[in-house]
């Protein structure tokens, strides 16, 4: 895992666009977040981690990336986004 969550997230990211297949993005998303909870990274830079992650994943265009790779891009944020609803719930 890099040094900070600014490279966290640039590496996921290009992972994600790079992945072979949706399962792929999932196992790339989930060993990210272990990454994250092995540094003891706070849960509340955890959450901002995700959000900042959906926030840069909804910046793609369809038009700029072949079909694979939008299918990763959304696949990344439907897991990401259920990750962060599931964070919250147990939160409150």
């Amino acid at each position: 895992m890099p040094s900070s969550l600014h490279e966290a997230r640039a590496a996921i990211i290009n992972d994600i666009l790079f992945a072979a297949s949706q399962t792929e993005v999932i196992r790339i998303i989930e060993t990210a977040l272990k990454a994250l909870s092995k540094k003891n990274i706070e849960e509340s830079e955890v959450e901002h981690f995700i959000q900042d992650t959906i926030t840069e994943l909804n910046l793609f265009s369809p038009i700029n990336k072949d079909a694979l790779q939008w299918s990763n891009i959304n696949m990344g944020r439907i897991y990401l986004n259920r990750i962060k609803n599931k964070i919250s719930h147990t939160i409150n």
